[in-house]
């Protein structure tokens, strides 16, 4: 599960908006903060992600989350469990204004 906090940082990246964090919740990775200063980030098991998730639930290429000035948006890229937002199924693609991803 990566948990999104709210606002914590408002540097100008190369997306020319505000920087966010993940941080991991549970699991091996527990703890660690992800920053997303990208316009897109790949989350999956495989090593060619830019972040990798060491969890046999998680796909090889699990989700995708796309960013700009406006905020980001985390899609679903066909994983075999599902991506949830919030607790939520994710269908197709949202605006990430969650707290929750798993």
């Amino acid at each position: 599960m990566i948990r999104r906090p709210g606002p914590v940082d408002h540097q100008e990246s190369v997306l020319a908006g505000p920087k966010s964090i993940l941080w991991a919740h549970g699991g091996p990775d527990d703890g660690r903060k992800i920053q997303l200063d990208s316009e897109l980030a790949l989350i999956g098991r495989a090593s060619s992600n830019d972040i990798i998730v060491d969890d046999a639930e998680v796909s090889r290429q699990h989700a995708g989350i796309r960013g700009d000035r406006n905020g980001h948006w985390i899609k679903d890229l066909g994983s075999r469990n599902g991506t949830f937002v919030n607790g939520e199924l994710l269908e197709g693609e949202d605006k990430d204004s969650a707290t929750t991803i798993e």
